[in-house]
């Protein structure tokens, strides 16, 4: 079984394609519970440009702290204000042309978020009900394409663990080892992306940002041949022993209407 020292559970997006930012006069209402992404380094335009490019971005805001950047699942209600603040915020939406949306409300102000935790205390961790479950949610199991991936996990993760019936376990994600590397998981193109089926459209190709316990070759069992999150962050896990696949993590493209 291949192992990443990380944590995470829920159903999240990402957006993807046919996006555009739009700005407008307003500031969030909250920096903690959710707390953004900060970059204390970009301007204002900088920041716009970040959210655009950060897959999972659907609001930026400048302050004196820097740009923050708020993620999908964790955006906080947005005050709406005129040009005498001299506040903005920018709203990433679905726009498939050059214009702006019309309208007396556009989509940025009183719409809500959508996320969902579910449940279930008889179906079995295995990787492929984890994954047929997710496409009955219009999900895929995810892979790791960005760091902010993992932070924005982990903090969901800390949110929800105490739905778990264990304080120790791992989560089912995207990847699973080829039949024709399972005798030898070890071998250099067995290590790489090429050793291993994925279903997620996102994925970047890569394991950039998988940080393994070992490496991606590792094995604990003759059947370990599922990649899986694992929490608390440690070195050692095994089918067996205290950490369980107790959940898994779904995810599917966000739209914001």
């Amino acid at each position: 079984m291949s192992l990443i020292p990380v944590l995470v559970l829920y159903f999240v997006t990402s957006v993807t394609s046919n996006n555009s930012m739009i700005v407008v006069w307003g500031k969030p209402t909250k920096f903690f519970n959710p707390t953004p992404y900060l970059n204390s380094t970009l301007n204002w335009q900088q920041c716009i440009r970040e959210c655009y490019n950060f897959e999972r971005c659907v609001l930026s805001f400048q302050n004196a702290s820097g740009c923050n950047l708020y993620v999908y699942n964790a955006l906080p209600a947005i005050q709406k204000l005129n040009s005498s603040q001299g506040l903005q915020v920018a709203f990433k939406i679905q726009n498939s042309n050059d214009e702006c949306p019309v309208g007396t409300n556009a989509p940025t102000f009183n719409n809500k978020n959508a996320s969902l935790l579910w449940t279930n205390t008889t179906t079995g961790g295995f990787q492929n009900k984890s994954s047929s479950t997710c496409k009955s949610f219009g999900g895929t199991l995810p892979t790791l394409n960005d760091p902010t991936d993992i932070g924005a996990f982990t903090w969901i993760t800390e949110l929800q663990k105490g739905y778990f019936k264990s304080s120790q376990f791992f989560v089912r994600i995207d990847g699973v080892r080829k039949q024709a590397c399972q005798s030898n998981p070890t071998t250099p193109t067995c290590m790489t992306p090429a050793g291993f089926t994925f279903t997620d459209p996102h994925f970047a190709g890569n394991f950039d940002n998988y940080d393994w316990t070992t490496n991606a070759g590792a094995k604990v069992a003759d059947d370990d041949n599922c990649l899986v999150l694992v929490y608390p962050n440690t070195t050692t896990c095994t089918t067996s022993g205290a950490r369980q696949a107790l959940g898994m993590l779904c995810v599917r493209d966000a739209f914001l209407p």
